[in-house]
């Protein structure tokens, strides 16, 4: 089994934002959490507490920035 330093790296996915997503990718160490689609209050929750950058509804020109953790997006 390797261990694996995902500490510079992002989560992209299609599904929504759910406190159990998040956690997961907390517990990943992951920094940066995207969706096209919205997070759920307890996911932002979450985001916020653990200092994960959350982004939401990403689309060709927008996104939603739930919550700036550690690592900052610059649009």
């Amino acid at each position: 089994q390797q261990d694996f330093n995902l500490s510079r790296s992002l989560l992209l996915v299609t599904g929504r934002l759910t406190s159990e997503m998040v956690s997961k990718a907390v517990n990943a160490r992951l920094p940066v959490v995207g969706s096209l689609a919205i997070a759920t209050d307890l996911g932002i929750h979450l985001a916020m507490n653990a200092h994960l950058t959350l982004l939401g509804r990403l689309k060709d020109s927008n996104f939603w920035l739930y919550n700036h953790g550690h690592a900052k997006v610059i649009p």
